[in-house]
């Protein structure tokens, strides 16, 4: 999911997206604004050094005031950060003359202030899952040695779970079954 953020901010970073806060009022925000916000709000540690990478540079072009989106990256000197790139401006389904077979897959420029919004959503989940397994690894050290840090634990991981279940509802995402539910119930 992390690879699938930063992809959305190199193919669609320059995309301003119209949302609503609180209060009902709309505003106006870049997909690299909000995936930004995503992961400061979260305090993410990147797990893909390339992702980080690509990450820093676009925070340095903000206190710029540079745009640094997809095309940015292509000239740029790391190879694997150049290919990370070129995959994401360039997606499968552009590789095929889909119209010659009467097959016409979805414009997924059309839909990106939703799938964005999906997507960020969905990251979170899963990010909430891999804190709570980290901290379950966290908490035989503290069993038999240090009964505060212990029930700490175990109330960190309790409420990541309540905060993963509300997320599992609002994404409509079933974590038993893996799978969103239909949502034409």
């Amino acid at each position: 999911m992390e690879n699938k953020l930063v992809e959305h901010m190199l193919a669609f970073g320059d995309i301003v997206l119209k949302r609503r806060n609180e209060n009902n009022e709309e505003y106006q925000i870049t997909v690299i604004e909000e995936i930004l916000h995503h992961f400061e709000e979260e305090q993410y540690t990147f797990l893909i050094k390339g992702n980080e990478i690509i990450i820093n540079q676009v925070k340095e072009g903000i206190q710029k005031d540079e745009l640094r989106s997809g095309n940015f990256f292509v000239s740029f000197m790391d190879e694997e950060i150049t290919t990370k790139v070129v995959d994401a401006l360039i997606p499968l389904d552009e590789l095929e003359n889909w119209a010659s077979r009467n097959i016409y897959p979805p414009n997924y420029g059309d839909k990106v202030a939703d799938q964005i919004k999906g997507d960020v959503l969905l990251h979170k989940y899963r990010y909430i899952d891999y804190l709570i397994t980290e901290t379950d690894k966290e908490l035989d050290q503290y069993r038999d040695t240090d009964e505060l840090k212990y029930y700490e634990l175990i109330k960190k991981i309790t409420l990541l779970k309540q905060a993963s279940i509300r997320l599992s509802n609002i994404i409509e995402y079933s974590p038993i079954k893996g799978i969103y539910r239909d949502r034409r119930r």
